[in-house]
């Protein structure tokens, strides 16, 4: 019998509808080849209302009837659903005369040989027809039809996920809304689902049922097409993918559209959580363990990176949570936002902004509304595997910090603070992949190291830093950066040995220790120089930061120490004056009798900001040593002593900005922006005014507006503002005015009205009301922004330190705001939008309990199930106890 005809809005689908529909009954090869073809198509559609029904008819002759006739379950997955029509092909190729002469490859016995044939098969269902490839199908789907048969792999995972799919289609149906099955399972299954989380992630369920032991899971996905999903599971990347057992669509609601028809799928459940779980779970660990740990699950994930690229498709929101773990193997569960565009623009693909790149980042405006995109986004392209590298970067640091920290900090994205500087005592392989997480997270996309270089780094993390080093510079030289003239300079400094004469070095030890000879003076001098060019540089290179953090300790140990020696002996006296001085009598004698075994209190940071050394700051000499200490380790310090450097560390942070010189140039471009936000802060003005007409034409008299209305206005002038006194009550009024003739007056507004103010305005009503309650000369005459608030009014302050431009696009995707017309204009649309349709949760939970019973509660008695004999007493003769009369 023919199949039921396709909406003819779908003219491919109709196509092959008609082409399967004129193949006699008995050449059922050629019709499992275009009944394949069909299932294929559909997956690569975005069903309307029309389709879906046209997919999910149960009827005689309908799609599903064909599926099951041969048979295959509709409601598989896609590999085993590509088994299944294998499975067909070979059952009737038997009966008919096919060339069986690579059934039996020897190829057929390598690993993972299934993917090349599935391509290969996907390939000729994507665009030949049968006459052109139809021998090449069969053979193919013989192949496949004999791996399931004989490779302990995939015959092992073909027989698993029939079962699944037979015990869990009873829930299925109850999911769908359907009847129940007329022939049901002949064993009694109970189903349990359960919402994961705490709500907070409503679209995946917990789902366990009775004869089973593994957990399952219940993944509800927010994407409508599902081409690049089947594509991609026909490529050895799949094999990461976490596995599916059975995939469905539902039409279910949405809070921004009327409907959607969201695929619904079961899969297997991860027991170890995500990556954010598993790095938690090694807090208090060596670090040796944590390296070993994340270089295991990070070899995984390079490997899954470049399985992908290969396919031509690109993950643009890597971060901890989108992977699992399960039995210590990396797994991949949400992958609706897989692209295969290699250079999309920003505005079309779905990021996390921590985890993104900063040409990614820089197009999002963030406001009190949420995350919106701005103008660059519309034109921005972006190069898809440099943007993964730096994600990849930005997830080993997220899982090295969170292995120390229960939370990320907030500066997580400033590169200057390395993964390493998290941990007391990082060991060399800690060290080495903090280096790699700077050499991905460049903020030049064609700088960064590719994820294929990363890979075969990752196997040399336990070298010691200059080692790898070595071997990172092999991989990925300077030159390819433009800093090799840099790090030359520095290495030569380095291997710059001390000319000074023997005698001259002696004597000058005993004349004055911490005086430099001139030759030590001329080599802190290019040191200097060295520092202030890379401090200086935007952004910092992560080599050239190294090599100069190098070149700090060999200055530090050679030439500064002695000096900064003084120093903290200087600090240390002054410190002691002042904590002896405010000492109590009896601690001066404590520290007298116990010779100064006890000492008085120490001074607090707040006090060691007051102290004054007698070494000038801002002298030719202390400013010559002090440049290096921005690129020395904060241990090197600790020969000093360890209180003593904690002290100087605080001491020299207090008195930063007193040590550093003003720079002219900075204070030239501190005006010129002033200068510069000032014709921006004009223009902006002047767009307004533009508009002012345009805003003139669309507003209503205030006493046409009914209460409880809204008004959101950006006027400039009191002209423009509706009278106050015709503003019903309940009216909320929200304005950002540009002067204070054009406020509205406080006291004339109504009860229970809201005004939305900014920061400026909130402080100077604070100092008027302070101002007017201490003097004592009171004015007569308030002005607008002394009076007090209403008793009902409601204050809503808007931050200054959001400079984003808040955004209202989101209006545009509320239901409230859809146009009647267009509604009216499509009867299908209307029909859908009144059409009573099932939540996520509520069709998520339906049909637990077992599938053969229902459960019911307590049912009215019937008449004649009534005992209406009397009430009597009991065996033992007992009277009952009764409140009826005698």
């Amino acid at each position: 019998m023919p199949m039921l005809a396709a909406p003819k809005k779908f003219q491919p689908l109709v196509d092959l509808v008609n082409t399967y529909n004129s193949i006699p009954e008995d050449e059922h090869i050629k019709r499992l080849f275009y009944l394949h073809k069909i299932n294929y198509l559909l997956n690569t559609i975005s069903p309307n209302a029309e389709l879906y029904d046209w997919m999910t008819n149960t009827n005689k002759n309908s799609f599903l009837d064909h599926l099951k006739a041969y048979p295959i379950n509709p409601h598989a997955s896609f590999f085993l659903k590509g088994i299944q029509f294998a499975l067909a092909v070979a059952g009737y190729a038997k009966k008919e005369p096919v060339d069986e002469a690579d059934v039996n490859n020897e190829q057929d016995q390598q690993p993972n040989i299934e993917y090349p044939l599935m391509q290969d098969r996907d390939a000729i269902l994507l665009n030949r027809t049968f006459d052109e490839s139809g021998d090449e199908y069969t053979a193919i789907s013989l192949r496949l039809a004999n791996l399931a048969q004989t490779n302990h792999k995939i015959k092992t995972k073909v027989e698993k996920q029939i079962i699944i799919s037979e015990m869990v289609e009873p829930k299925i149906q109850a999911i769908k809304g359907n009847p129940p099955i007329s022939n049901p399972i002949p064993f009694r299954i109970k189903y349990k689902t359960e919402p994961l989380g705490d709500g907070g992630n409503n679209a995946n369920f917990k789902f366990t049922m009775s004869s089973w032991d593994e957990q399952l899971i219940f993944r509800v996905e927010d994407r409508d097409s599902l081409s690049l999903e089947q594509r991609l599971h026909s490529h050895p990347v799949s094999m990461y993918f976490i596995e599916d057992y059975v995939l469905f669509r539902k039409v279910l609601k949405n809070h921004l559209s009327p409907v959607e028809y969201r695929p619904v799928v079961l899969s297997q459940f991860a027991n170890q959580g995500n990556l954010t779980e598993v790095a938690k779970q090694l807090h208090n660990q060596p670090a040796s363990k944590i390296a070993s740990v994340a270089g295991y699950y990070f070899a995984q994930i390079t490997h899954f990176c470049s399985l992908l690229i290969d396919t031509k498709a690109y993950h643009p929101d890597m971060k901890l949570s989108n992977f699992l773990a399960n039995n210590n193997r990396l797994l991949i569960s949400d992958r609706k936002t897989l692209i295969e565009n290699e250079h999309p623009l920003v505005n079309t693909v779905r990021s996390s902004p921590a985890h993104a790149p900063d040409e990614y980042f820089d197009c999002l405006d963030f406001d009190i509304f949420g995350i919106d995109f701005n103008e660059k986004a519309n034109t921005t392209v972006l190069n898809m595997p440099q943007f993964m590298a730096f994600q990849l970067g930005m997830i080993l640091k997220e899982f090295l910090i969170l292995t120390q920290l229960d939370e990320l900090p907030a500066e997580f994205r400033d590169r200057d603070k390395s993964a390493a500087s998290y941990f007391d005592s990082p060991s060399n392989s800690i060290i080495n992949l903090s280096l790699l997480v700077q050499e991905l997270t460049r903020p030049e996309p064609e700088k960064r190291m590719t994820i294929n270089q990363f890979k075969s780094l990752l196997k040399f993390r336990i070298m010691t830093p200059d080692n790898f080093y070595a071997q990172v510079e092999e991989a990925f030289p300077s030159e390819l950066l433009g800093i090799q003239q840099d790090i030359d300079e520095i290495k030569a400094l380095l291997n710059e040995k001390i000319n000074d004469g023997f005698l001259q070095s002696i004597s000058q030890s005993f004349i004055n220790p911490s005086a430099l000879s001139a030759y030590n003076k001329d080599f802190l001098l290019r040191a200097n120089e060295v520092f202030k060019k890379i401090s200086a540089s935007e952004p910092k290179e992560t080599r050239l930061t190294r090599m100069a953090e190098k070149l700090a300790i060999k200055c530090y140990r050679e030439y500064s120490h002695s000096y900064f020696k003084q120093c903290s002996q200087s600090l240390e006296a002054e410190l002691f004056k002042l904590e002896w001085n405010k000492a109590p009598w009896y601690r001066k004698a404590l520290h007298w009798l116990t010779f100064g075994l006890f000492n008085v209190d120490r001074a607090s940071n707040e006090e060691i900001a007051t102290v004054k050394i007698k070494q000038d700051l801002k002298g030719e000499e202390f400013q010559m040593h002090f440049s290096l200490l921005e690129f020395l380790p904060p241990k090197e310090l600790n020969h000093l002593g360890r209180l003593q450097s904690a002290r100087f560390k605080e001491f020299i942070y207090s008195h930063v900005n007193e040590i550093l010189p003003q720079d002219s140039e900075e204070s030239e471009h501190s005006s010129s922006a002033s200068s510069d936000s000032e014709e921006e802060h004009d223009s902006h003005i002047s767009l307004k005014a533009s508009s002012k007409s345009l805003d003139d034409k669309a507003s209503v008299e205030a006493d046409s507006l009914p209460s409880g209305t809204m008004i959101i206005r950006t006027d400039i002038s009191d002209e423009e503002v509706l009278s106050v006194d015709s503003l019903p009550s309940g009216t909320m009024v929200i304005r950002k005015d540009k002067s204070n003739s054009s406020l509205l007056a406080l006291d004339s507004l109504p009860s229970s009205t809201m005004k939305i103010k900014t920061d400026e305005e909130i402080e100077a009503e604070r100092l008027a009301q302070d101002s007017s309650s201490s003097s004592s000369i009171k004015s007569s005459r308030k002005t607008k922004r002394e009076l007090p608030l209403e008793t009902d009014t409601v204050v809503i302050k808007v931050s200054n330190n959001s400079k984003k431009r808040m955004s209202f696009s989101f209006i545009k995707d509320l239901g409230i705001f859809s146009s009647k017309k267009a509604i009216i204009a499509e009867p299908s649309a209307r029909a859908s939008r009144f059409k009573k349709v099932d939540s996520v949760r509520t069709a998520l939970l339906r049909g637990d309990g077992s599938n053969r019973f229902k459960t019911k509660g307590p049912q009215r008695s019937r008449v004649e199930d009534i005992n209406w004999e009397p009430i009597s007493s009991d065996e033992n003769g007992t009277p009952l106890n009764t409140n009826a009369p005698l």
